[in-house]
């Protein structure tokens, strides 16, 4: 997925979600995946695998092609958890070209930690 990501020649410090090719539509609940072109020239990726409906919960899927820094995490110790935060000046614009106001990527809460590029997220709006 990431290289058809890579492909969509997105500029730095940008967000957008991005309709998927048929191919790889199924790998996600609304056939999209959210996808992050750090300042830094990183891209990250965000595959919402379950939505809650009529809420913006959710859990997903989160890799980035290089590995994230301590800088990218913040510690929310009042509910100990660990939550990945990637600063930078860009706004989500969701697949309608519409501003997305969620937490896709700054306020991931991380429940699986597979390394140090690969993590199950979730989201809950209290």
């Amino acid at each position: 997925m990431l290289d058809w990501v890579k492909t969509q020649n997105l500029l730095l410090d940008t967000a957008c979600e991005l309709s998927l090719p048929q191919r790889l539509a199924h790998i996600t609940q609304r056939g999209s995946v959210f996808v992050l072109h750090t300042a830094d020239d990183r891209y990250c990726i965000l595959m919402k695998t379950w939505i809650f409906s009529g809420r913006e919960n959710f859990r997903g899927t989160f890799y980035c092609d290089e590995p994230l820094s301590e800088n990218d995490f913040r510690n929310y110790p009042y509910e100990n958890k660990n939550c990945i935060r990637i600063e930078g000046k860009y706004n989500c614009i969701d697949k309608n070209g519409k501003e997305d106001y969620g937490s896709n990527f700054k306020e991931l809460y991380v429940s699986q930690n597979h390394n140090d590029q690969l993590f199950e997220v979730y989201y809950t709006l209290n």
